[in-house]
């Protein structure tokens, strides 16, 4: 990829924020703070049907069972540059996930490994300023057993 300025360095960088910032922020159950990342008319295609929307997104995260601790750890990011207000972001996810005796959680956990690894396509929109997520797609590659 060549950048012919800074702004698109800097574009490219502020949309891998909000797209790795928004898998974070589900992860800790921080409901609002995901959705600050999410287009009002964003869409997230799981492999356990669509998510579309705030309103959606909030409660899907709001009833998750937090027993169950889980974190996506995201890696290789490619970024597609389609201009001032489009990027689209790739990136590698390894799934974590670990029930817990205690909630809160008593850290460390044990581990039990990998529950799963995929990928990422994020379309990310610039909109007053901000990087926000207008299509997730999760494409799961292998899962644990």
């Amino acid at each position: 990829m060549q950048f012919d300025t800074l702004d698109h360095v800097a574009d490219v960088l502020g949309a891998q924020e909000a797209a790795v910032s928004f898998m974070a922020h589900f992860d800790y159950g921080e409901a609002d703070a995901a959705a600050w990342l999410f287009a009002d008319d964003a869409v997230w295609q799981r492999n356990d049907g669509a998510v579309r929307g705030k309103d959606m997104l909030i409660d899907l995260i709001n009833r998750r069972d937090r027993a169950i601790v889980v974190r996506h750890l995201i890696s290789n990011l490619r970024s597609d540059w389609r201009g001032a207000d489009c990027v689209i972001v790739h990136s590698y996810v390894t799934l974590l996930r670990q029930r817990s005796d205690a909630v809160p959680q008593q850290f460390p956990l044990p581990l039990e490994g990998v529950a799963g690894f995929g990928r990422y396509e994020d379309e990310l929109r610039k909109t007053n300023g901000r990087w926000l997520i207008a299509k997730k797609t999760t494409v799961t590659e292998f899962k644990k057993k």
